[in-house]
């Protein structure tokens, strides 16, 4: 059983990895770890997606990665980094562009950068039970808020924006909820319809610096 890549574990994967010139990373789980061993080969070829993929993912502060290939013409490639916030965005994509130019074929022209800020503003209404008193309404606003800030800074590059996943969102936060009404809803500061909102390759959904972006009343 700890013969075979698909179910080695621990000391046992480490040996594998070790002859595939492949080292476990500090605190590195065995199922990510068996993934970079089975990618090994790839990432040893060099010029390939997976070694260029795996690389921009090997940088610390780099949540996803997505790319475009042809931006420029045959030959060339771009790279969007979505970042997780822990360390600024300019230091994650230079970065990136220096593991990048370590396994990009000689002559690639390549560019690497993060994706377009769609700002989102969302003021709903909350319905609450009859029985629901002041104060426990006062405590489930901020929560409601919280979810739905945690929904759109969540999404990914290209991923649009689902209204009934919002609604969802909303509701499981307290059973004293009845219903909700979105009664304002701003994309890139215009008020639109209150319907799934779509963003380019290249945008992400991100909440508003706007003050009180997300209210509730």
């Amino acid at each position: 059983v700890q013969s075979f890549l698909s179910t080695a574990t621990g000391d046992s994967l480490d040996s594998i990895g070790f002859m595939l010139n492949c080292t476990r990373a500090e605190l590195e789980d065995d199922e990510v770890y068996r993934f970079r061993i089975s990618k090994q080969t790839l990432t040893s070829a060099s010029a390939n997606e997976t070694a260029i993929r795996l690389a921009a993912l090997s940088v610390s502060g780099v949540a996803n990665v997505q790319m475009n290939p042809f931006v420029f013409g045959t030959g060339s490639y771009q790279i969007f980094v979505l970042t997780d916030n822990t360390i600024e965005a300019s230091t994650v994509i230079e970065n990136v562009k220096n593991a990048v130019q370590e396994v990009s074929g000689y002559g690639i022209k390549f560019v690497v950068t993060g994706p377009t800020p769609v700002p989102v503003e969302i003021k709903i209404k909350l319905m609450f039970r009859g029985s629901t008193d002041e104060g426990t309404k006062e405590l489930i606003k901020p929560k409601v808020i919280e979810a739905i800030q945690k929904y759109i800074n969540t999404r990914d590059i290209g991923e649009p924006l689902i209204i009934n996943e919002i609604t969802q969102r909303v509701m499981e936060v307290s059973d004293e909820i009845l219903n909700y009404q979105i009664y304002e809803l701003r994309i890139d500061n215009k008020r639109v319809m209150n319907v799934d909102q779509n963003c380019r390759y290249n945008e992400r959904f991100v909440e508003s610096s706007n003050l009180n972006a997300i209210s509730i009343t």
